[in-house]
Protein backbone atom coordinates (compact mmCIF):
# COMPACT_ATOMS: atom_id res chain seq x y z
CA UNK A 1 0.00 0.00 0.00
CA UNK A 2 1.45 3.47 -1.07
CA UNK A 3 0.39 6.40 1.39
CA UNK A 4 -0.20 9.80 -0.63
CA UNK A 5 -0.99 13.20 1.15
CA UNK A 6 -2.88 15.82 -1.22
CA UNK A 7 -1.56 18.58 -2.19
CA UNK A 8 -1.49 21.52 0.50
CA UNK A 9 -1.55 18.90 2.80
CA UNK A 10 0.97 18.16 5.63
CA UNK A 11 4.06 15.83 5.23
CA UNK A 12 4.10 13.18 8.24
CA UNK A 13 7.45 11.54 8.07
CA UNK A 14 8.14 8.22 10.21
CA UNK A 15 11.70 9.44 11.00
CA UNK A 16 10.89 13.38 11.78
CA UNK A 17 12.99 14.51 14.58
CA UNK A 18 11.28 15.35 17.85
CA UNK A 19 11.71 17.81 20.29
CA UNK A 20 11.47 18.08 23.89
CA UNK A 21 12.07 20.88 26.66
CA UNK A 22 10.09 22.29 29.46
CA UNK A 23 6.94 24.34 28.88
CA UNK A 24 9.10 27.08 31.03
CA UNK A 25 11.17 27.63 28.64
CA UNK A 26 8.43 27.16 25.50
CA UNK A 27 6.37 29.87 27.33
CA UNK A 28 9.16 31.61 28.44
CA UNK A 29 9.87 35.66 27.11
CA UNK A 30 12.75 36.14 24.76
CA UNK A 31 13.74 38.03 22.07
CA UNK A 32 14.75 35.56 19.58
CA UNK A 33 14.74 35.78 15.83
CA UNK A 34 12.51 33.47 14.22
CA UNK A 35 16.02 31.60 13.06
CA UNK A 36 17.26 31.68 16.23
CA UNK A 37 14.12 30.04 17.38
CA UNK A 38 14.69 27.28 15.21
CA UNK A 39 18.49 27.02 16.27
CA UNK A 40 17.91 27.13 19.96
CA UNK A 41 15.75 24.11 19.34
CA UNK A 42 18.05 22.30 16.94
CA UNK A 43 20.38 22.70 19.95
CA UNK A 44 18.26 21.15 22.46
CA UNK A 45 18.02 18.08 19.70
CA UNK A 46 21.27 17.58 18.81
CA UNK A 47 21.98 17.95 22.74
CA UNK A 48 20.17 15.50 23.77
CA UNK A 49 21.26 13.19 21.24
CA UNK A 50 24.74 13.59 22.49
CA UNK A 51 23.82 12.68 26.25
CA UNK A 52 23.87 9.24 27.01
CA UNK A 53 20.79 9.14 29.48
CA UNK A 54 19.17 12.65 29.21
CA UNK A 55 16.78 11.15 31.94
CA UNK A 56 19.07 11.14 34.53
CA UNK A 57 21.87 14.29 34.02
CA UNK A 58 24.02 15.49 36.74
CA UNK A 59 21.90 19.10 38.20
CA UNK A 60 24.87 19.50 41.01
CA UNK A 61 26.79 21.42 38.20
CA UNK A 62 26.99 23.19 35.07
CA UNK A 63 26.20 20.93 31.62
CA UNK A 64 29.24 21.11 29.17
CA UNK A 65 27.50 19.80 25.63
CA UNK A 66 29.83 19.66 22.96
CA UNK A 67 28.37 19.62 19.12
CA UNK A 68 28.97 19.13 15.35
CA UNK A 69 28.45 22.67 13.92
CA UNK A 70 27.58 20.40 10.40
CA UNK A 71 25.38 18.43 12.64
CA UNK A 72 23.10 21.11 13.36
CA UNK A 73 23.35 22.98 9.68
CA UNK A 74 22.16 19.73 8.70
CA UNK A 75 18.96 20.40 10.63
CA UNK A 76 18.31 23.85 9.71
CA UNK A 77 16.49 25.21 7.40
CA UNK A 78 17.95 27.77 4.83
CA UNK A 79 21.15 30.18 4.91
CA UNK A 80 23.31 27.93 7.18
CA UNK A 81 26.48 29.84 6.23
CA UNK A 82 29.17 29.79 9.36
CA UNK A 83 29.09 33.36 9.45
CA UNK A 84 25.30 33.16 10.13
CA UNK A 85 25.71 30.25 12.49
CA UNK A 86 28.04 32.28 14.55
CA UNK A 87 26.49 35.25 14.98
CA UNK A 88 23.42 33.62 15.63
CA UNK A 89 24.52 31.66 18.41
CA UNK A 90 25.98 34.49 20.18
CA UNK A 91 22.56 36.02 20.20
CA UNK A 92 21.08 33.27 21.60
CA UNK A 93 24.20 32.88 24.67
CA UNK A 94 23.50 36.82 25.09
CA UNK A 95 19.58 36.65 25.21
CA UNK A 96 17.64 37.55 28.20
CA UNK A 97 14.77 34.77 28.78
CA UNK A 98 11.99 36.39 31.39
CA UNK A 99 10.67 33.40 33.39
CA UNK A 100 8.29 33.77 36.54
CA UNK A 101 9.14 32.71 39.89
CA UNK A 102 6.54 32.98 42.57
CA UNK A 103 5.90 36.56 43.02
CA UNK A 104 8.81 37.69 40.83
CA UNK A 105 10.00 37.87 37.12
CA UNK A 106 13.52 36.38 36.76
CA UNK A 107 15.62 37.57 34.01
CA UNK A 108 18.64 35.01 33.33
CA UNK A 109 21.29 34.31 30.51
CA UNK A 110 20.36 30.58 30.73
CA UNK A 111 24.23 29.80 29.51
CA UNK A 112 27.62 30.46 31.07
CA UNK A 113 29.84 29.79 28.32
CA UNK A 114 30.00 29.73 24.49
CA UNK A 115 33.05 27.96 22.49
CA UNK A 116 34.36 27.37 18.90
CA UNK A 117 36.91 25.19 17.40
CA UNK A 118 39.53 27.27 15.27
CA UNK A 119 38.34 25.08 12.47
CA UNK A 120 34.38 26.05 13.08
CA UNK A 121 33.99 22.18 13.39
CA UNK A 122 32.93 22.04 17.01
CA UNK A 123 30.57 24.47 19.40
CA UNK A 124 30.76 23.85 23.04
CA UNK A 125 27.78 25.56 24.87
CA UNK A 126 28.26 25.51 28.87
CA UNK A 127 24.33 25.24 30.29
CA UNK A 128 23.89 26.85 33.90
CA UNK A 129 22.81 23.71 36.45
CA UNK A 130 20.05 25.68 37.60
CA UNK A 131 18.75 25.42 33.94
CA UNK A 132 19.34 21.57 32.60
CA UNK A 133 15.91 21.10 33.82
CA UNK A 134 14.89 23.11 30.57
CA UNK A 135 16.16 20.54 28.48
CA UNK A 136 16.94 16.97 30.51
CA UNK A 137 15.11 15.13 33.10
CA UNK A 138 11.99 15.76 31.60
CA UNK A 139 9.47 14.12 33.53
CA UNK A 140 6.03 15.73 32.98
CA UNK A 141 5.45 19.58 32.35
CA UNK A 142 7.03 19.64 28.78
CA UNK A 143 6.37 20.54 25.27
CA UNK A 144 6.87 17.73 22.59
CA UNK A 145 6.71 18.30 18.78
CA UNK A 146 8.32 17.56 15.71
CA UNK A 147 11.14 20.02 14.98
CA UNK A 148 10.69 20.03 11.20
CA UNK A 149 7.15 21.10 11.40
CA UNK A 150 8.06 24.28 13.71
CA UNK A 151 11.34 24.91 11.26
CA UNK A 152 8.62 25.25 8.33
CA UNK A 153 6.97 28.48 10.23
CA UNK A 154 8.90 31.01 8.87
CA UNK A 155 7.59 34.00 11.36
CA UNK A 156 8.41 34.61 14.92
CA UNK A 157 4.91 35.22 15.91
CA UNK A 158 4.10 31.67 14.08
CA UNK A 159 6.35 29.83 15.93
CA UNK A 160 5.75 31.23 19.20
CA UNK A 161 2.47 30.47 19.31
CA UNK A 162 2.79 27.24 17.83
CA UNK A 163 5.00 26.93 21.14
CA UNK A 164 1.86 27.97 22.79
CA UNK A 165 -0.19 25.37 21.14
CA UNK A 166 1.74 22.15 21.47
CA UNK A 167 2.24 23.28 25.36
CA UNK A 168 -1.64 23.47 26.61
CA UNK A 169 -2.83 21.23 22.46
CA UNK A 170 -5.48 19.11 24.54
CA UNK A 171 -6.86 22.12 26.24
CA UNK A 172 -7.75 23.70 22.81
CA UNK A 173 -7.44 27.34 24.30
CA UNK A 174 -5.59 29.30 26.49
CA UNK A 175 -6.11 32.48 28.51
CA UNK A 176 -3.61 35.03 29.04
CA UNK A 177 -3.91 38.94 30.38
CA UNK A 178 -3.70 41.40 27.22
CA UNK A 179 -0.59 43.23 28.81
CA UNK A 180 1.39 39.57 29.04
CA UNK A 181 0.04 37.93 26.42
CA UNK A 182 1.87 41.17 24.02
CA UNK A 183 5.07 40.60 26.34
CA UNK A 184 4.67 36.76 25.21
CA UNK A 185 4.83 37.39 21.70
CA UNK A 186 7.72 40.14 22.11
CA UNK A 187 5.15 42.66 20.35
CA UNK A 188 6.05 46.18 19.72
CA UNK A 189 4.33 48.85 21.96
CA UNK A 190 3.26 51.06 19.23
CA UNK A 191 1.14 48.12 18.35
CA UNK A 192 -2.64 48.84 18.89
CA UNK A 193 -5.03 45.68 19.17
CA UNK A 194 -6.24 45.98 15.73
CA UNK A 195 -2.36 45.56 14.57
CA UNK A 196 -2.39 42.53 16.53
CA UNK A 197 -5.32 40.92 14.93
CA UNK A 198 -3.91 41.78 11.18
CA UNK A 199 -0.37 41.58 11.27
CA UNK A 200 0.66 38.79 14.47
CA UNK A 201 -2.65 36.78 14.74
CA UNK A 202 -3.49 37.05 10.77
CA UNK A 203 -0.39 36.64 9.52
CA UNK A 204 0.04 33.61 12.21
CA UNK A 205 -3.29 32.31 10.83
CA UNK A 206 -2.13 32.80 6.95
CA UNK A 207 1.31 30.53 7.88
CA UNK A 208 -1.18 27.78 9.05
CA UNK A 209 -3.10 27.56 6.46
CA UNK A 210 -0.18 27.28 4.07
CA UNK A 211 0.79 24.54 5.96
CA UNK A 212 -2.41 22.57 7.21
CA UNK A 213 -1.16 22.78 10.85
CA UNK A 214 -3.75 24.47 12.91
CA UNK A 215 -7.27 26.61 12.93
CA UNK A 216 -6.79 29.59 15.58
CA UNK A 217 -8.71 32.56 16.60
CA UNK A 218 -7.76 35.12 19.40
CA UNK A 219 -10.89 36.12 21.40
CA UNK A 220 -10.32 39.72 22.77
CA UNK A 221 -12.46 40.09 26.18
CA UNK A 222 -12.75 43.90 27.39
CA UNK A 223 -13.36 45.54 30.76
CA UNK A 224 -14.32 48.97 29.71
CA UNK A 225 -12.44 50.50 26.71
CA UNK A 226 -9.40 48.25 27.88
CA UNK A 227 -8.89 44.33 26.15
CA UNK A 228 -8.68 42.78 29.41
CA UNK A 229 -7.98 39.44 28.45
CA UNK A 230 -7.25 37.39 25.23
CA UNK A 231 -7.88 33.51 24.74
CA UNK A 232 -6.37 31.51 22.02
CA UNK A 233 -8.58 29.05 20.47
CA UNK A 234 -6.90 26.11 18.49
CA UNK A 235 -8.40 23.19 16.59
CA UNK A 236 -5.02 20.49 15.62
CA UNK A 237 -5.72 19.28 11.89
CA UNK A 238 -5.17 15.90 11.20
CA UNK A 239 -3.51 14.70 8.01
CA UNK A 240 -5.78 13.97 4.89
CA UNK A 241 -4.51 10.37 3.64
CA UNK A 242 -5.60 9.12 0.26
CA UNK A 243 -4.57 5.14 0.07
CA UNK A 244 -3.59 3.56 -3.36
CA UNK A 245 -2.54 0.47 -4.11
CA UNK A 246 0.42 0.43 -6.36
CA UNK A 247 0.78 -0.57 -10.04
CA UNK A 248 1.32 -4.07 -10.78
CA UNK A 249 4.84 -4.26 -13.02
CA UNK A 250 4.34 -7.25 -15.42
CA UNK A 251 7.06 -9.91 -14.69
CA UNK A 252 9.89 -9.89 -16.70
CA UNK A 253 10.87 -13.79 -17.91
CA UNK A 254 14.36 -14.37 -17.15
CA UNK A 255 16.19 -17.26 -19.19
CA UNK A 256 18.42 -19.80 -17.32
CA UNK A 257 21.46 -18.99 -18.61
CA UNK A 258 20.80 -15.34 -17.94
CA UNK A 259 20.58 -16.36 -14.33
CA UNK A 260 24.11 -18.71 -14.81
CA UNK A 261 25.72 -15.45 -15.42
CA UNK A 262 24.92 -12.98 -12.48
CA UNK A 263 27.15 -12.82 -10.15
CA UNK A 264 27.06 -11.47 -7.05
CA UNK A 265 30.02 -8.92 -5.74
CA UNK A 266 30.23 -8.53 -1.75
CA UNK A 267 32.63 -5.88 -1.19
CA UNK A 268 36.19 -6.31 0.83
CA UNK A 269 35.36 -6.43 4.73
CA UNK A 270 36.33 -3.39 6.27
CA UNK A 271 39.81 -2.74 7.85
CA UNK A 272 39.65 -2.08 11.76
CA UNK A 273 41.31 1.35 10.98
CA UNK A 274 38.21 1.91 7.98
CA UNK A 275 35.45 1.02 10.47
CA UNK A 276 36.89 3.22 13.61
CA UNK A 277 37.55 6.20 11.40
CA UNK A 278 34.13 5.65 9.76
CA UNK A 279 32.04 5.62 12.97
CA UNK A 280 34.03 8.76 14.65
CA UNK A 281 33.13 10.51 10.97
CA UNK A 282 29.47 9.21 11.31
CA UNK A 283 28.83 10.14 14.86
CA UNK A 284 30.65 13.08 14.70
CA UNK A 285 28.13 14.45 11.95
CA UNK A 286 25.36 13.72 14.17
CA UNK A 287 24.10 10.10 13.11
CA UNK A 288 22.34 8.25 15.53
CA UNK A 289 24.21 4.75 17.35
CA UNK A 290 20.92 3.00 17.21
CA UNK A 291 20.88 3.22 13.23
CA UNK A 292 24.05 2.49 12.34
CA UNK A 293 24.26 -0.95 14.76
CA UNK A 294 20.92 -1.94 12.95
CA UNK A 295 22.26 -1.56 9.57
CA UNK A 296 25.31 -3.29 10.56
CA UNK A 297 23.48 -6.00 12.05
CA UNK A 298 20.97 -6.20 9.36
CA UNK A 299 22.50 -5.57 5.89
CA UNK A 300 26.37 -5.60 6.15
CA UNK A 301 26.86 -4.69 2.29
CA UNK A 302 25.04 -1.59 2.87
CA UNK A 303 26.85 -0.80 6.03
CA UNK A 304 30.14 -1.51 4.62
CA UNK A 305 29.91 0.64 1.83
CA UNK A 306 28.08 3.31 3.92
CA UNK A 307 31.72 3.40 6.22
CA UNK A 308 33.78 3.84 3.02
CA UNK A 309 31.67 6.45 1.15
CA UNK A 310 31.83 8.68 4.30
CA UNK A 311 35.48 7.95 4.72
CA UNK A 312 36.37 9.68 0.89
CA UNK A 313 38.03 13.12 1.30
CA UNK A 314 38.78 12.19 5.02
CA UNK A 315 42.72 11.71 5.57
Amino acid sequence: MITILKKGVRMEKESNAIVEYSKDFATSMNNYSAYEMDLVLTLAYSARKKVTDHMNVAVDKDLELELSSQAIKKLLQGNVSMKRLTESLEKIYDTKIYFEEDEYNVCEHIFDKLCFSKDNKKIIFVLKKKYIHLFFNLTGNFTQHELLEFASLKGKYAKKIYQIVMSYKGLKKKEYSGEFFRHLLNVPESYRWADVEAKVIGVTKKEFEKTNIINLELERKRAGKEVDKVILHWDIKEPEIIKEEPKKKPKKEVKKEEIEDIKIVEPEDLTPEEEEKGLEKLISDGMDKGFIETMKRNNKTMYINFIRACLKGVE
